[in-house]
């Protein structure tokens, strides 16, 4: 009488973790001016390692000029943020943001361009809409450049 044995392998995975957290870029709040020329203006204020940065971008009062001037002025606190705590020079550009629908939820969804020298890297980041979509989609651009904007410092 044959019997077939099997063998099992088990892989263990160790995650070490510091005991230090990694600070992260905080959202701290946003204003907006309506200007009478059909525009806005943004301003974006960030916290990283205990300082404040603030971003501005300009852009139409329509629906997608609003969303993507909010973008953009978080992308300049981001990099301002950065610069500031010596990051060599880099730049990052928004390639879109759009409010999608899905699972009964509506989500903000935005995509970047980081270029450090010759290096470009798309990165993206996405977070529901609970309140304000203007909110939502600096938590998004947050989410999206956070990482990579902490590692060039």
């Amino acid at each position: 009488m044959r019997t077939d044995s099997t063998i099992f392998t088990v892989e263990e995975t160790v995650l070490v973790r510091s005991t230090t957290p990694e600070p992260r870029i905080l959202f701290l709040g946003h204003q907006v001016e309506t200007q009478r020329s059909q525009q806005v203006r943004m301003v974006v204020s960030v916290e990283w390692q205990g300082e404040r940065y603030h971003g501005e971008a300009g852009g139409p009062g329509m629906v997608r000029g609003r969303l993507d001037a909010v973008a953009n002025a978080t992308l300049d606190a981001a990099r301002s943020a950065a610069l500031a705590n010596g990051a060599s020079d880099f730049t990052l550009t928004l390639d879109g943001v759009k409010l999608v629908s899905a699972f009964e939820r509506e989500y903000a969804l935005v995509a970047v361009h980081a270029m450090s020298g010759r290096t470009t890297t798309p990165l993206a980041g996405s977070a529901v809409v609970e309140g304000s979509p203007d909110q939502a989609v600096i938590m998004a651009t947050l989410q999206a450049t956070d990482r990579w904007v902490r590692g060039r410092s």
